[in-house]
């Protein structure tokens, strides 16, 4: 919190900066990414800024957050790209329907040593 009303004396609205309180590049901001998930044990998965904001997004939805909201927070300036994630969270709905659905689990219970008819 105190980082973020320090920033806030600088006059523009980026998060992180330089210690000259200039905008952090992307670089600068990939590499601090990669050294805070290095600290973190965070290992044999693709960790950079951009793995953050999808997560952040997929996670979102999946906690019940609309599309549009994502949109909105996201700052997408069309629908296309938060629909996206959207599909992405959609295969955890199916995964989990597959899985508790009684008439999916049909086929797949044994017959308890009868035999079927055929």
């Amino acid at each position: 919190e105190a980082y973020l009303v320090r920033r806030g004396e600088l006059g523009h609205d980026r998060v992180f900066v330089n210690c000259f309180g200039e905008p952090a590049d992307r670089n600068t901001i990939y590499r601090i990414v990669r050294k805070r998930g290095e600290q973190a044990g965070i290992t044999g998965v693709r960790l950079s800024p951009h793995t953050l904001r999808h997560t952040f997004a997929v996670s979102y939805l999946r906690n019940g957050g609309g599309v549009f909201d994502l949109q909105k927070v996201l700052g997408h300036e069309s629908l296309e790209m938060s629909r996206k994630y959207a599909e992405l969270a959609d295969e955890d709905v199916i995964a989990k329907h597959r899985k508790a659905s009684p008439a999916d689990s049909l086929s797949s219970r044994s017959t308890g040593g009868r035999k079927r008819m055929r």
